[in-house]
This record gives C-alpha cells, structure tokens and sequence, in this order.
C-alpha cells in the first residue's frame, strides 16, 4: 500500500487498496459497514472472473501438479 501512494502523484491514479484505506480514514465515522461495502465492491470483478475462467484455472494447476 505504501509503494502505490509514494509512486502515485495524483489522486486520481492511485491503487485500489490506497483507496479504500483512504476511504477508512474518511468515513470512520460511519463504521465498518461501509468500508466492507468498498472491498465487497472492489473485489467482485476478480471473483467474476475467477467464476468465467475457472476451467483455464483448474486446467493450469493440474498441470503444475503433473509437472
């Protein structure tokens, strides 16, 4: 987190985990709630596609494991 925030310059370009510590430090306030509700949102598309290429995902660890 803190290589993202000394290499970026601007707000605008910063990493997804600067953010959300960003957003910790902004709505403290407001509780955990929505600080889950941004790492719920920041990591649906991930999981979206681990669900879409999750063939390609099986088929490349059985080949580490056969290996």
């Amino acid at each position: 987190m803190v290589f993202g925030l000394t290499l970026s310059r601007s707000e605008k370009v910063r990493p997804v985990m600067t953010g959300l510590a960003t957003m910790q430090g902004i709505y403290f306030r407001s509780g955990v709630t929505t600080l889950l509700a941004g790492i719920v949102l920041t990591s649906l598309p991930t999981v979206l596609l681990f669900f879409v290429l999750q063939r390609n995902f099986i088929k490349g660890m059985l080949l580490s494991v056969k290996s």
